[in-house]
């Protein structure tokens, strides 16, 4: 199984010799004296189709920038569909957020239905595995709400060792799981307090850890490395229902807002947080078919599907401009759709998952070419 550069390894001094500077560069320890600590960018070693003849590798590489295609994988109804004593009949109301495992090739879901009363149903966590091209139900976890847990864009991933992060609706416990080990909870310093509906999470490698956008205006980061929390922001102007982020690891740095505020920022390495211009686009309708944000693995440019429609927008971060983008080939009809979208870099690809009652569709869509 391939790895990922260390995000965490300090730069070497100038007097290192060829062959460590070249050991350093392929991820081994490298014993030198550094003189300041500088963290590299998170860099993917799967930057090309690394499934070999997986069906999302051969899709991925056959199709043109622009474009969509649907991929038919086994189970996919089965996982996201036939809740109990809900709103939809499917997981995927109210959430955007599917995570992507670039080392084992995976991807995750975890989220419920909108269910009216409690007991009636429980969330779902649902893993699809490139290798067969199929989603599956993971086993429950003994901590899932007994009622409405909406997936929102409360998940996150740390690319180098595949561990899933999650905060369930309205809680403000930490929820972690290993492959192979099972689920985890780690309690944040602010786990007595008011816990908004609908936050935000993401890894961010250069950072060390966790980032949670909190609706009360703040931004933590958990290092799972020592277990400890830090406030790294305070008094934004984020609230609502609808909070977003998305690492972007071609620029280092995540961007984040509010849809219910219309505010944005950027998370900067150094964990600085500026404001950019306020959101132009309407991602949150009040329906269950909301938008999503989200970043091409190529360009670095951040794609923007709105609500309900999902007409598509780039967002470029360093001009602090959005561009509205023509119909592409091949579009999926995602009107009233709920939508879950990841960026697979393995493939310079975002997967996507459309859901409207009980028929659900699974795509990719390519925005730049390699």
């Amino acid at each position: 199984m391939s790895h990922l550069l260390n995000n965490r390894r300090p730069t070497a001094s100038v007097g290192l010799g060829l062959c460590a500077l070249i050991a350093f560069l392929l991820g081994s320890p490298v014993s030198a004296q550094t003189t300041a600590t500088v963290y590299l960018p998170w860099v993917s070693r799967h930057a090309g189709p690394s499934g070999g003849d997986t069906v999302l590798a051969q899709a991925s590489r056959a199709l043109p920038a622009g474009a969509w295609a649907e991929i038919q994988a086994t189970g996919l109804l089965a996982a996201f569909t036939g809740t109990h004593g809900g709103a939809t009949g499917n997981i995927a109301p109210y959430s955007e957020d599917l995570v992507w495992d670039p080392t084992a090739r995976l991807a995750y879901f975890l989220g419920g239905d909108h269910i009216y009363a409690a007991g009636d149903d429980f969330p779902r966590f649902v893993r699809y595995t490139d290798d067969n091209n199929t989603w599956e139900i993971l086993p429950a976890a003994n901590w899932y709400p007994a009622s409405t847990s909406h997936g929102y864009d409360h998940s996150a991933l740390d690319p180098d060792t595949g561990v899933f992060y999650h905060r369930a609706f309205n809680s403000n416990q930490l929820r972690i799981y290993s492959p192979g080990s099972g689920w985890t909870t780690s309690t944040p310093p602010f786990s007595a307090e008011y816990g908004p509906c609908c936050d935000a999470l993401e890894y961010f490698p250069a950072l060390g850890g966790v980032i949670w956008v909190r609706g009360a205006g703040e931004v933590w980061r958990y290092t799972p490395t020592t277990g400890a929390w830090d406030r790294l922001a305070e008094s934004l102007d984020v609230s609502g229902t609808w909070l977003f982020a998305a690492y972007n690891p071609v620029r280092n740095e995540m961007v984040f807002g509010s849809a219910a505020r219309t505010r944005l920022y950027r998370l900067a390495a150094n964990a600085g947080v500026t404001p950019l211009k306020d959101l132009p686009i309407q991602i949150y309708d009040g329906s269950g078919y909301g938008g999503d944000f989200t970043v091409d693995p190529v360009s670095g440019l951040y794609l923007a599907l709105t609500a309900p429609d999902h007409a598509l927008y780039t967002y470029d971060s360093a001009a602090d401009v959005w561009t509205a983008q023509p119909s592409g080939s091949n579009n999926p009809a995602l009107v009233d759709q709920s939508v879950l979208v990841a960026p697979i870099d393995t493939y310079g690809v975002i997967g996507a998952v459309a859901c409207h009652n009980l028929d659900c569709s699974m795509w990719i869509y390519k925005h730049t070419q390699r």
